[in-house]
């Protein structure tokens, strides 16, 4: 990567900074000493944000933007490691004489936070403030998703229409799938992660009659016209549970070789084509002007200019924490019969089985309910996924009978020919009996306990 050169003794560009923090009252507050650094940048800017749930990843793929492994904050708790608007600038690694700066926003979510209307805010500042946005979720592309991209689209558009310009406010748009394990088929066809987003914003037939599809297809159809340019990205899970604690700590020899692939593939895109931001038609970012940008916005934001949407908020995420709970459970029930095969060998298979996916769902669906502060719905999970293992649990036992009897059925068939052959019927015959039964049943523990059935 190019030297930050005369820039190389601003803190911004040495490591990331809190740019855009939250102040008394939960409201906006911008740090002086880093909008000054800002300032100091005479080129064009290049200007990338990742924003998404808390807890899905987001600073780690700005870090490989910034060509490290370090940087930005990253989490091994199911708290949020980013607070507020964060930035760290870096000569551009395919333009000679453009600045990318690369926003870290506050994972979206956080039970913690308590304010709602907090989420909008920095997601609206990011997607303004921005020229790509990089939407980064867990697993699947859930209407949750659509949901809140309409939302904050909404938001961005009132507030982005305030200025009197015609210029476009609106980022390119990356979606990021992370830790997606999903096979890419679509009408028995495989399919690129491109149409797999695509797919996602088909319109659904309306005759006019049901409210549904109307607001189905226009939420959709909003999230089209706002973000004309889009992407999709999937990722495999990059390590197992416990390298991934210390993500920042270990090499890439030591991560999975497809995420690193598909992570490359992602760095690349984002610098060959993500564009420089503009302030107004034919008038690029420099760093005075993108901080006036920035400035102006947030003052809206403490002006009251935007609504609260507390209330729409709160409804769409109850909604997603159903969502996300009825899709763990459907994700448990799939993983455990990917994973094991009915009857287990021993109950041990089935337990250990069960409590590797349990952890795995469980972390899924952290990833995906916002703000679940009362734990209702991973309360709800949690009897969901008993309730689940209690059914393969009486199965498992069912099976392991039925294959029992089978067994028994099998080896006693030799005894029955002989009863019916009348071969027990004379003197000794008793003893000749008994021996078969003990015969019978040795040879029915040796085979059920190299089966490990019982």
């Amino acid at each position: 990567m190019e030297s930050a050169g005369k820039y190389e003794h601003l803190v911004v560009f040495q490591r990331p900074c809190c740019w855009i923090g939250t102040g008394q009252g939960d409201t906006l507050q911008i740090n002086q000493k880093v909008k000054q650094e800002i300032e100091c940048i005479e080129e064009e800017l290049v200007v990338v944000a990742i924003a998404g749930p808390y807890r899905t990843g987001k600073s780690y793929l700005l870090n490989r933007l910034a060509g490290y492994n370090w940087g930005f904050p990253l989490g091994s708790t199911i708290e949020s490691a980013t607070k507020g608007l964060w930035v760290w600038c870096l000569m551009h690694p395919k333009e000679k004489g453009k600045v990318m700066l690369l926003l870290d926003t506050e994972g979206l979510g956080d039970i913690k936070k308590g304010n709602l209307d907090h989420d909008v805010w920095i997601l609206t500042l990011a997607l303004l403030l921005c020229s790509t946005l990089v939407y980064n979720v867990l697993a699947v592309l859930s209407q949750d998703l659509v949901e809140k991209l309409d939302l904050v689209a909404e938001v961005a558009k009132k507030l982005g229409d305030k200025r009197s310009s015609d210029v476009n406010t609106f980022p390119d748009l990356i979606l990021s799938l992370r830790d997606f394990t999903l096979d890419l088929i679509i009408d028995n066809r495989e399919v690129s992660p491109d149409e797999y987003f695509e797919h996602s914003l088909e319109l659904q037939p309306d005759d006019g009659t049901d409210g549904n599809s109307k607001a189905y297809n226009d939420q959709r159809n909003r999230i089209k016209n706002c973000f004309p340019r889009r992407k999709c990205f999937t990722f495999e899970r990059p390590a197992q549970r416990n390298v991934l604690k210390k993500l920042s700590e270990i090499t890439d020899e030591e991560l999975d070789s497809e995420f690193m692939q598909q992570t490359m593939s992602f760095c690349n895109f984002i610098f060959e084509k993500s564009s420089v931001k503009l302030i107004d038609v034919n008038v690029p970012a420099t760093g005075k002007k993108f901080c006036d940008l920035a400035e102006s916005f947030v003052h809206s934001i403490l002006q009251g200019d935007l609504p609260s949407f507390h209330d729409t908020l709160q409804a769409l995420s109850i909604k997603e924490c159903q969502r996300a709970a009825d899709d763990s459970v459907a994700m448990y029930i799939r993983i455990m019969f990917a994973s094991i095969k009915i009857p287990t060998h021993t109950l041990d298979i089935l337990h250990a089985a069960h409590e590797r996916c349990l952890e795995e769902v469980t972390e899924i669906f952290r990833g995906r309910a916002m703000n679940d502060d009362n734990g209702e719905f991973m309360e709800k999970l949690v009897v969901g996924l008993s309730k689940e293992f209690e059914h393969m649990y009486q199965e498992n036992k069912e099976e392991s009978i039925k294959l029992s009897r089978k067994r028994l059925n099998e080896l006693y068939d030799p005894i029955s020919v002989k009863i019916l052959a009348g071969v027990y019927n004379r003197r000794s015959g008793f003893l000749e009996y008994s021996n078969d039964r003990y015969k019978m049943k040795q040879l029915y523990m040796d085979s059920v306990h190299a089966l490990g059935y019982k």
